[in-house]
């Protein structure tokens, strides 16, 4: 079944070459979840299922540990599962055929080292409509573009990142310039070559006017190496061109105190309206919403703001965003349920699904879910039949395929 859902799929070759492929379909390609929920059913993984020891009953008469049960009514294969985490119904025939905003998150990090402007540039150039950022406020009060050690709660530390002990916020703006990024806390999952030459942006020298004209790139397809020409145009372009082009940007407010800055320079840019600010912090949107409380004519705020909740969901999550003048609402993929994100456009809200960082999402892979072994088109379909409206990954170039068959 496994060999089955990849030939579903696309190999590494261009949308042209697999536009004649037998499901290159919108109906088809959302059969994807189906055709995986049922490979779980069958047992037919290529890796062998891996039981919890402490609730493991080796006497039960069950010779399939897929079907085992834990006393609560539910599997141990099913609480392995994403599409069991996710609540999806392979039986139910309802499809979902809404096109998904593209997020690249940290621009896109397979092809250049993360949150720094190549990866953004790169990822509007595979086709993502909007790219996530992270900042931190520094010391001497210029804004950092970087995301660090300490997990999505507890970002900002520097030694996996740069190999030195610290936080990117103990820094001053010059501090942070000299800072060499460093392959040994493989924290990057771009080409290694790449690493050593990138530098931490500062959030202004991202969006900063010029008059000069900017570089772009040449792929050949989808999902190939990203060359950068040697007469690209200086950093500071990047972000115009996303303004010119309207590529939508999603600051994450990592840091503290750094709200108040952010919003000058985006203010400075006149740029509010591709901006979305986000964070698990919802004080800090809070502050954005009583900072920028100006409303479009329509009556939704000018300055949108994003909700950010990790796998520890409350019930009342809806009453929480609404509660700090929230736009969005940002689910962690694994819980972006069709009933959450039901719940979350009733209530007159966007959503977005957002993937961990690819650290996590190895371990994710390796430990947690065993209907999945990639984050791959398969993976984005199954999400994606929750009707959620963007997507924030770290394979843009995939997703892009995905929605590029979807159109076909």
């Amino acid at each position: 079944m496994r060999n089955q859902i990849k030939s579903l799929i696309f190999d590494e070759t261009s949308i042209e070459e697999s536009k004649d492929a037998p499901v290159a379909s919108s109906e088809s390609l959302y059969h994807l979840p189906t055709l995986w929920s049922e490979s779980v059913k069958e047992n037919k993984l290529n890796k062998p299922p891996r039981v919890e020891e402490d609730v493991t009953d080796t006497t039960s008469d069950n010779s399939s540990n897929f079907s085992e049960s834990d006393g609560r009514g539910s599997s141990i294969m099913s609480r392995k599962s994403l599409a069991f985490a996710l609540n999806y119904d392979s039986n139910s025939n309802e499809k979902v055929f809404r096109r998904p905003r593209i997020v690249g998150h940290r621009g896109s990090m397979y092809h250049e080292p993360e949150n720094t402007i190549p990866s953004f540039q790169a990822a509007q150039e595979l086709g993502a409509e909007a790219v996530e950022l992270d900042v931190f406020l520094l010391k001497c009060g210029r804004v950092a573009v970087f995301h660090g050690d300490g997990g999505d709660r507890l970002p900002g530390g520097l030694k996996k990142y740069c190999d030195v002990e610290g936080s990117i916020m103990d820094c001053t703006a010059e501090q942070a310039r000299k800072l060499a990024f460093t392959e040994n806390g493989n924290a990057f999952v771009c080409p290694s070559h790449k690493i050593e030459s990138a530098k931490i942006p500062m959030l202004d020298e991202v969006s900063v006017r010029t008059n000069v004209v900017t570089c772009s790139f040449a792929i050949a397809s989808v999902g190939r190496e990203i060359r950068q020409p040697n007469d690209c145009a200086l950093p500071g372009q990047v972000l115009e061109h996303a303004k010119e082009t309207g590529v939508g940007l999603k600051i994450e407010l990592k840091g503290p105190m750094v709200e108040e800055s952010v919003l000058d320079m985006v203010d400075e840019m006149d740029m509010a309206d591709q901006c979305t600010f986000s964070s698990f912090h919802h004080d800090r949107l809070d502050k954005v919403r009583k900072l920028r409380p100006q409303r479009k004519a329509d009556g939704t705020p000018l300055y949108r703001t994003g909700a950010l909740f990790d796998d520890m969901i409350p019930d009342d999550f809806i009453e929480r965003a609404q509660a700090v003048g929230a736009s969005e609402v940002h689910l962690r993929y694994d819980t972006c349920t069709k009933e959450r994100v039901d719940a979350v456009h009733n209530a007159g809200m966007d959503s977005m699904a957002w993937w961990c960082g690819p650290v996590s999402m190895k371990k994710h892979l390796a430990e947690k879910y065993l209907d999945v072994t990639d984050e791959d088109e398969a993976m984005y379909g199954m999400v994606l039949q929750s009707g959620v409206q963007s997507l924030c990954v770290n394979r843009p170039d995939r997703l892009v395929r995905l929605v590029s068959a979807l159109n076909a």
